[in-house]
């Protein structure tokens, strides 16, 4: 939960994930197109969703890193799914 914008949030998760591949690649250089999509996910369901889209249909599967077994575990312990 965010009490910034999402045009907010994607600024500073678009500048923290350049800062840290430019860190890890030794390399400064352009990463993102100059937006991206903004809406709100004000349900995990939504936020699901989203993660799918992101993942799974758009083409080709991208590589990922999973942190937790499922997003809300992350971000809410209590909602680990079992």
């Amino acid at each position: 939960m965010s009490r910034e914008t999402p045009e907010r949030v994607m600024a500073y998760l678009k500048h923290y994930a350049s800062w840290a591949l430019n860190r890890q690649d030794g390399e400064r250089r352009r990463r993102w197109t100059s937006h991206g999509s903004t809406r709100w996910l004000w349900e995990p369901d939504n936020v699901d969703r989203a993660i799918d889209y992101v993942l799974n249909q758009q083409g080709a599967p991208m590589a990922m890193y999973r942190l937790a077994r499922h997003w809300a575990e992350a971000v809410e312990p209590s909602r680990a799914v079992k």
